[in-house]
This record gives structure tokens, sequence and C-alpha cells, in this order.
């Protein structure tokens, strides 16, 4: 941390206080924590383009990794031609928005959201291959943002979780999401 601030010329006082008063709080220290330091360091910035048929066997492939779907409410694989038909699907709804989450340029995950009178159901996924370096918190963030740019009338994100999900617990509580059982949830305020 102290490396990383000196690159910048940094020479002052750094200080990080974090209490949250729930069972994943560890998980959503280390997350906090390194957010911070990568928004103060202009890093780890999520950009959101929308999904589109060329995306399938990306998306496919991620869904059906084995390390991504144990924390799914639906753990079994998936077919191609199924996936096919749920993606064509995903696409035309106009209550439903997916998109590919992009980590400096490069596919890291996938984010859809379901619209209902005024809110919008969260459901995201994380490349596999880059579980563990706060993209989901990330992908989180991009989309309360792109909420709040593009869909005036949703005025909550919601987002259901696996209790056994511990990165997607932490993930929620890092980006500011408030815990109600296995459903977070943001109130979108607008100024």
């Amino acid at each position: 941390v102290l490396e990383a601030f000196g690159q910048t010329g940094y020479r002052g006082y750094l200080t990080f206080e974090y209490f949250h008063p729930y069972q994943h709080w560890p998980e959503a220290l280390i997350h906090q924590t390194g957010d911070s330091l990568d928004r103060m360091l202009g890093r780890k910035s999520i950009a959101l383009r929308p999904a589109s048929a060329a995306d399938a066997e990306l998306l496919h492939a991620w869904r059906n990794d084995e390390r991504a779907r144990r924390n799914f409410f639906d753990p079994a694989a998936v077919s191609f031609a199924d996936h096919l038909r749920w993606l064509e699907q995903c696409l035309r709804d106009p209550q439903r928005r997916l998109f590919i989450a992009l980590d400096q340029g490069a596919p890291a995950g996938c984010l859809r959201l379901d619209l209902r009178d005024h809110v919008a159901d969260i459901s995201f996924y994380v490349n596999p291959e880059r579980f563990g370096e706060g993209i989901g918190t990330g992908i989180l963030r991009a989309a309360r943002d792109w909420t709040l740019a593009n869909l005036p009338g949703v005025r909550r994100l919601s987002g259901s979780v696996l209790e056994s999900n511990r990165a997607s617990h932490a993930a929620f509580a890092a980006a500011g999401y408030s815990r109600s059982h296995t459903v977070y949830s943001l109130a979108l305020e607008r100024r």
C-alpha cells in the first residue's frame, strides 16, 4: 500500500477504518480496503457493454465452469443449445438488460438486470479465472452507476445470494448494498 502511494508522490498519512457488524465482515474489509485503494490510485474501474449473440460462447463457458456453478441457485450445467435459447430471449426481453463487464477493456464478467416496477434485480457472475480480484464489487458499482444514468424509474437494486457464497456477500457489502437475510438492496439516490 505504502509503495503504491510512494509511486504517486504521496507523502502524507494513510488510515483505513472499517466496521461492518455482519458475519462476512472480514471479506468485506479486504474488498473494501482494496477497492478504496484502487479508486484512490485510479485502478479497477469496471465498464459495461451490452451483451450480444457474439458473446454466447464466452458466457456459456463462464456459466458452465464448475467453480462458478457452485454459487448459482441452479448449479446444473446447461447445454449450449439451451444457453443460446436463453441468450436470445434475454436480448429480446425489454424488461431485461444483459452486459459484459470489462476490466481494462477485457471481458471479466456478466451482469443481468431484470426490471420490475421500480426495482432492478441483479444477477452477476465473474470469469472464474478472475475470482478473488474484486471484479464482483466493481460489477455491482457499475450496475449502480449505469442504472442511475439510464433507468430513471428504478429506485432500488436488489440481488439474492446463496448463504454459502461468501465472495458475493463480501462484494455486495463492499459495494454499499444493505443486507436483509440473503437479499441485498441499494436505494438509488439521484442528485
